[in-house]
């Protein structure tokens, strides 16, 4: 192992592996099925509520949010408190063991979502509906409730954590490149969930009756769904290898390699006597002066950040979560092609912020990178809205039941809407890994009490997050589906332009961190110096090793890091021989940095099946809804869009629930400031999410058994006489699952993360939701050719022909499989250690015990 090193005073790290989390994050595939074909499936359905009153199918996403909003509550105020007394842990459980259940969970919701698919495919039949594709099936569209619901909760476990792991495990100096692994792997689950759609739908057409047909009556998205949570399943068993060898960066009053003079050293670094004003952790104002806490930071500047967040997510998702509708009925697309063509748009809003985080690290800043970032994403906002408003910018209406019999929109009327929804992406690539990092910068771990308050940021965060979601899921689904798209896009465009005049009033409160220069690049240069002295012996003297004298780190507020003993191959970068320019030799902070960063990546990439839960609750969850009686009274239904804001709803209950009583329970255990760990959060998370699966699963099978019995199953027109809520189960289920996993998946890549790449280590999470859309797209594509071609397909046109309950089902196991894989990563991941002292060590405890 390598020596302790000359210098202290230095952050520490806490050994529980020995190799890097980096191939696990298939699950962000998960969450571009919530927007696609869980929508999808809705659309098939009675989605009544009321005599007229019907609910749009991708609202059933509304249950999702709920249930993620009420789990991050129960988690936070409950959970957490609780296992802090079993496990000692701040947090209650690791980052790691929080993703793992929440893959397990999604294993749940697809195996859910098969059974209820397999459900509805038989009451079609029953009901003789099987080749109708415009008529809905008798059959409420909340037989789709329990997989949503069921997403809600794996995400409150996995999505949560996994932004918290990528952030806390990145280097101080690379908190924006952790954060973009987050959104990286949003970004990629989504590109696969695409791919998988598209592959599975052409080879199953070929082999007879495909899975994933415009018809899902006529499909077999049952066998996709079951598909996916052996998909699950596999991700779940390469998670937990990962997690096995993963090292967390370990915090320093944990540390086993604490010495005695760390402490007097720490207080030594320290710019500013005990009790100044000022803040201790680097941070300064836009010119660059260091600032007050008492006047800038804190939950104060933190309430515009907010509030931003709110109006943003209204925005955002009141434009994705019902697209796949639009794209149906307005530019004639298919469920497979419309499905994927979602997933791709979400995977690429997610998978962009990597650049938005280097911009940000590297050149001009997060709140500079942020400001122009929001004009863009302005701009294509604005466009997005002439597109569905001006009548030559789409296609006629069609009034065909078959959509392939629809003229299709021209290459004019594509080029504007898609070159409108690529531009929002680019704008959204700079602003999602930068807030929520300008939100976490407010707090000064170097002050006990905000530290804390730092650790339920992330929770409230996410509580924002779903807060805005709800309204988009609800009222703007709503306005879209029954007064008119042209206002339905526009009422979003406006809540985005309030957000970011909210965001520049709160201004002078901020606290700002200067950029520290491209993470890429100190980390490509470690790599490189590295390989260039790969035939050199690693030596045992620590003198050896170069590292900057510590006034240099102090002049400029930051700390030195101490070398761990994982990846050790990288250490040669720091050895003594040979040239001495910057490819040829780094510093040991420098080595440990792209350490922490690279350790995270196995978390990344289990938590990319998680994130393609998320996909399904705004596409196919809502579809089924489109074919339930949506009626609430005679004269009032609701749009199956606003199922989704169940799931907004659940997570928003959830998370009070979590931050207020379940950490506060859970601290009491495990000692751990959050409760229980950002891994043990998202393996919760990952738990729920296979629930919920098995949910969506049986309540499809319900549906498509109700659509045979009325024989509805070849009607696509005419909607079940069943209540569109069978299908609220699903989506506050998915509420739940996401308080668990999208906050701990949140806070857990910006915590993790240095504090030089802190934007990087939150586009981590946004790069898990991209993969999670792109991966939904390709199982999906997959699926649906696949079950085509071997005969009755599983993802039709006609969800009432279709075998969503197999699909779903396939989802569970995927994320069963994922979920094994999470838990080998997570037991092997050592946390970043926290940069404090001994006295604060003390008065951290003092405020834990006072609450």
């Amino acid at each position: 192992m390598l020596p302790r090193t000359a210098f202290t005073g230095v952050v520490k790290y806490e050994r529980k592996g020995t190799y890097p989390i980096r191939s696990t994050q298939s699950l962000s595939a998960m969450i571009a099925q919530v927007n696609t074909l869980f929508v999808k499936q809705g659309t098939t359905l009675d989605a009544r509520i009321i005599g007229n009153f019907s609910i749009p199918p991708a609202s059933l996403s509304t249950f999702g949010t709920v249930s993620f909003v009420v789990s991050i509550f129960i988690y936070d105020r409950v959970f957490v408190k609780i296992s802090q007394k079993f496990t000692g842990n701040p947090r209650g459980i690791t980052l790691l063991q929080r993703m793992g259940i929440g893959l397990i969970c999604y294993i749940i919701v697809m195996t859910v979502a098969s059974f209820t698919e397999r459900y509805r495919l038989k009451f079609a039949a029953d009901h003789g509906l099987f080749h109708y594709t415009g008529v809905k099936l008798p059959l409420t569209i909340f037989v789709l409730l329990p997989q949503f619901v069921l997403i809600g909760m794996a995400d409150a476990f996995l999505v949560v954590a996994k932004l918290e792991f990528f952030y806390d495990q990145a280097p101080e100096s690379m908190k924006s490149l952790g954060t973009s692994y987050w959104l990286t792997s949003l970004g990629i689950g989504n590109f696969l969930s695409s791919f998988l759609l598209s592959t599975v739908s052409k080879i199953t057409i070929k082999r007879g009756r495909g899975w994933i047909l415009n018809n899902l009556n006529a499909s077999r998205l049952d066998y996709y769904d079951l598909f996916f949570a052996l998909l699950h399943f596999v991700n779940f068993v390469f998670f937990l290898v990962v997690v096995k060898f993963y090292v967390y960066r370990a915090e320093v009053a944990h540390s086993v390699d604490v010495n005695e003079e760390e402490p007097k050293l720490m207080e030594e670094m320290t710019l500013q006597e005990e009790g100044d004003d000022y803040t201790k952790d680097g941070t300064v104002d836009l010119r660059g002066n260091p600032v007050r806490r008492s006047q800038r930071g804190r939950w104060k500047a933190c309430s515009f950040v907010i509030v931003y967040e709110i109006f943003e997510r209204m925005a955002y998702y009141g434009i994705s979560s019902n697209l796949v509708i639009f794209m149906t009925t307005k530019l004639h697309e298919g469920t497979v092609q419309s499905s994927n063509n979602v997933t791709n748009w979400v995977g690429t809003s997610w998978l962009t912020p990597i650049l938005g985080a280097y911009v940000a690290d590297a050149h001009l800043g997060r709140y500079i990178t942020f400001v122009i970032s929001s004009a863009i994403y302005f701009l294509g906002m604005a466009l997005l809205t002439l597109s569905v408003s001006l009548p030559n910018l789409r296609p006629p209406k069609c009034t065909k039941t078959n959509v392939k019999d629809c003229e299709k929109a021209s290459v004019l009327q594509l080029t504007v809407f898609f070159g409108a929804l690529y531009i929002l992406a680019i704008g959204t690539g700079g602003t999602k890994p930068n807030i929520s990092t300008i939100g976490a910068d407010q707090f000064d771990v170097f002050d006990p009490k905000e530290k804390i308050h730092k650790h339920s940021f992330f929770n409230w965060w996410m509580f924002s997050i779903f807060f805005g979601t709800l309204f988009a899921t609800t009222v703007l689904v709503y306005v879209q589906d029954n007064i008119g798209w042209a206002l339905g896009y526009g009422l979003p465009t406006l809540g985005l332009a309030i957000s970011i005049i909210i965001f520049l009033i709160g201004t002078p409160f901020y606290r700002h961190k200067h950029p520290t220069g491209s993470p890429f690049t100190k980390m490509a240069r470690v790599i490189v110096a590295s390989l260039r002295k790969a035939q050199a012996p690693i030596s045992c003297d620590p003198t050896c090793f170069h590292e900057l004298p510590l006034l240099e780190y102090e002049n400029k507020r930051t700390f030195p890091i101490h070398p761990t003993r994982s990846l050790r191959f990288l250490d040669r970068a720091s050895l003594k021989t040979g040239p001495t320019n910057k490819w040829s030799l780094c510093t040991i902070t420098e080595v440990e940095e792209t350490k922490q960063m690279l350790r995270m990546l196995p978390v990344l990439f289990t938590t990319f099946v998680p994130s393609m839960m998320l996909a399904q609750v705004i596409t196919l969850f809502v579809k089924q809804g489109t074919l339930l009686n949506r009626h609430i009274t005679s004269n009032f239904s609701i749009p199956p869009a606003s199922l989704v804001g169940f799931t907004t709803f659940s997570m928003l209950v959830t998370i009070v629930i979590y931050d207020q009583i379940f950490v506060k329970l859970a601290r009491k255990l495990t000692g751990n400031p959050r409760g229980i760990t950002l891994l043990q959060r998202m393996g919760i998370g990952i738990i729920l999410h296979i629930l919920i699966m098995i949910i969506a699963s049986v309540t499809e099978r319900y549906r498509l058994k109700f659509a045979a019995d009325h024989g509805l199953v070849h009607q696509t027109a005419v909607p079940l006489p069943l209540t569109i809520f069978v299908l609220l189960p699903q989506f506050v289920l998915m509420g739940l699952a996401d308080t668990f996993m999208e906050v701990a998946k949140l806070e857990f890549f910006y915590d993790q993360a240095p504090e030089s790449m802190k934007s990087l280590g939150t586009s981590y999470m946004t790069t898990s939701l991209a993969a999670g859309n792109f991966m939904s797209s390709f199982l999906l594509s997959t699926v649906a050719r696949v079950t085509k071609n071997q005969g009755r397909g599983w993802i039709l046109n006609n969800l009432n022909e279709s075998r969503l309950d197999h699909y779903y089902m396939l989802f569970a196991a995927i994320n069963l499989v994922n979920f094994i894989l999470f838990l080998m990563v997570a037991k092997f991941y050592v946390y970043r250690a926290e940069i404090t002292d001994s006295s604060n060590v003390k008065q951290e405890t003092r405020v834990l015990n006072n609450e």
